[in-house]
């Protein structure tokens, strides 16, 4: 029986962090978009990457925080606040708070 409950307990703890890695990602993928549409960046646009990202917080709110760059020289930091947002389709999220710093405009 011990077994068994060590095994179930090691399974939802799991479940639980694929979850949270999850949930992480789609708040780090809603906050470049976000990015990139500060950037001014054509839709069709795929340049812009990401690096350094963290995301911390809970189910409630989550802050993202990163490095960008776009291959004709545009680089600097940015953060981001998402929180649950039930009528955007794509995340389920939505961005309450961002800042794009610039070290290099674009172009």
């Amino acid at each position: 029986m011990r077994t068994l409950l060590v095994s179930v307990l090691a399974v939802v703890t799991l479940a639980g962090c694929g979850a949270d890695t999850h949930a992480a990602a789609l708040a780090s993928a809603e906050c470049a978009s976000a990015v990139h549409d500060d950037l001014g960046l054509a839709e069709s646009d795929t340049s812009l990457r990401t690096s350094d990202v963290t995301v911390g917080g809970d189910d409630d709110e989550r802050r993202v925080a990163g490095r960008w760059e776009v291959p004709d020289g545009g680089e600097g930091e940015f953060t981001c606040v998402v929180v649950p947002d039930d009528s955007n389709r794509l995340r389920g999220l939505r961005v309450t708070d961002l800042d794009v710093f610039r070290a290099r405009d674009p172009g």
